[in-house]
């Protein structure tokens, strides 16, 4: 006999697989669509009768499978798209942790279909899981007149709503909800911290490899919206933009200004906060009154424990992909452009070490989009008074004749124990250390479950992380010349 759980909308039947069980595709809001298209999230229609969630849902429509980066994430087409999945080891059962996941994606791809965040390990070390879908790129996050904005952060909003009400009923704790999520998804954990309808939600959080304050400019995102309309030939209000079906606004929107793409001067307009990455959260005045890492300053999340993280080379692929003989000069300036005194740049070189310009690129993005971003999330919560653990992902991959090293989305299939996942044997090689998942893993476990991964917490002033490697250690400052260089503030 399969599980079958009642939620506040209906009855919903999941599958038993060993020792844990998994709830797939469930509604957690109405389909974005029609009438409700560019709107709030709205409660889900009750059903009678017993509801089949067995299989993934809909998936957000976006431009290609968002597997840039290595993760297998696919589209599966159809309307309900606002749907998430739960994996628990006892339906029924009663005050059980729970991990709500928020997929990355550049807020313009990835879905929670992804075999890489299949919950059931988690689930098996007896945590409930949650992976989330929501709407992304135009859908989700360009202002339209008559629509309101940050509809994507909305959706976040309504799934920890969902989670409050009916996780209980599959095992879990409502007091005890940790928010977790990679790159966007990191981001999209930061954001809620500065989220007041937010508040009470969640009690802990992980950010692994995000930007702490990555909100959008709101004039910029309004000149996209602009642009867009025009492209279209239509006003950019909520009732023009409805005449036109997700794919084709995605499309629209790819060619007034591409979201992604490796050539030089998009890469890093992208993590300049140039125009290519305006599709994001928005301050506004109303759901994020102010910057996130601003609210954080000032005692946002104070109670909300943190575990924040990156990998040590996460933009080195990336880099390379952009050509691997970029010119010097070029690099340089590209440099200063993502925020780099220029009265500092011969001091980073230095600092870095001799490298190729293409590599120097990578390094360069992986400190001023990753590693010091996550910086300034620690140092903001610690100073507020907050509990605050750091870590840094060390191993190297030997993909790609090493090229991969300790890449952007590395860290994923360890944290969630799930090295025998489709794809990770292409990103992290044909034998990745198990051992070194069972340390990731259960770091990931027991701060979930406590709020102690394992390590002493970062105090004003003495960034220490761990460093997951082989073998692992903790250190005390990775980024201390790095904050100096960029900001001032080492």
């Amino acid at each position: 006999m399969q599980p079958v759980v009642r939620t506040t909308s209906g009855a919903v039947e999941g599958r038993r697989a060993g020792d844990t069980s998994a709830f797939l595709g469930v509604p957690f809001a109405a389909p974005p669509f029609g009438p409700r298209r560019f709107g709030v999230p709205e409660p889900v229609q009750p059903w009678d009768g017993v509801r089949r969630a067995t299989s993934f849902g809909p998936t957000p429509c976006q431009k290609v499978p968002y597997e840039e980066f290595g993760i297998p994430e696919p589209i599966i087409a159809g309307e309900d798209v606002l749907n998430l999945n739960v994996f628990t080891p006892e339906p029924g059962g009663a005050g059980l942790p729970v991990l709500v996941w928020i997929h990355g994606g550049g807020f313009v791809g990835g879905c929670s279909a992804s075999p890489w965040y299949d919950g059931s390990r988690f689930a098996r070390d007896g945590v409930v899981v949650v992976s989330v879908n929501y709407r992304l790129g135009i859908e989700g996050f360009l202002p339209l007149e008559g629509a309101p904005g940050n509809r994507g952060v909305l959706d976040w909003v309504a799934a920890l709503e969902w989670v409050r009400d009916n996780i209980a009923g599959f095992g879990g704790d409502p007091a005890r909800v940790t928010v977790a999520g990679q790159s966007a998804g990191a981001t999209a954990v930061a954001t809620l911290l500065a989220v007041p309808r937010a508040e009470g939600l969640f009690h802990r959080g992980i950010c692994m490899s995000g930007i702490a304050d990555a909100a959008a400019d709101l004039a910029m995102a309004s000149a996209r919206a602009a642009l867009v309309a025009e492209h279209l030939d239509v006003a950019p209000t909520r009732e023009a933009f409805s005449r036109f079906s997700v794919l084709d606004l995605v499309e629209a929107g790819e060619e007034v200004a591409p979201t992604s793409g490796y050539e030089l001067a998009t890469l890093i307009d992208y993590f300049a906060g140039g125009e290519s990455g305006v599709l994001r959260p928005l301050v506004d005045d109303e759901l994020i009154p102010v910057r996130p890492l601003d609210a954080v300053r000032a005692g946002a999340g104070r109670d909300v424990a943190l575990l924040v993280g990156t990998t040590t080379e996460e933009a080195n692929l990336m880099a390379r992909m952009v050509g691997p003989e970029l010119d010097d000069e070029a690099v340089s300036e590209a440099i200063v452009t993502l925020g780099l005194p220029r009265e500092h740049h011969d001091a980073y070189r230095a600092h870095v070490g001799t490298m190729a310009p293409v590599e120097r690129l990578g390094r360069a993005i992986t400190d001023c989009a990753f590693r010091l971003p996550m910086a300034r999330l620690i140092d903001a919560h610690v100073g507020a008074g907050g509990a605050t653990h750091g870590y840094e992902f060390r191993w190297r991959s030997p993909s790609l004749d090493g090229l991969v090293g300790a890449a952007h989305v590395l860290d994923v299939p360890f944290a969630f124990d799930v090295l025998d996942a489709p794809g990770v044997d292409v990103y992290a090689g044909a034998d990745p250390p198990q051992a070194l998942a069972d340390d990731v893993h259960r770091a990931f476990v027991d701060f979930i479950v406590d709020g102690d991964p394992g390590w002493a917490p970062c105090t004003d002033g003495r960034r220490r992380r761990m460093a997951f490697a082989d073998p692992s250690l903790v250190v005390a400052d990775p980024v201390a010349v790095e904050l100096e260089l960029w900001d001032g503030h080492g």
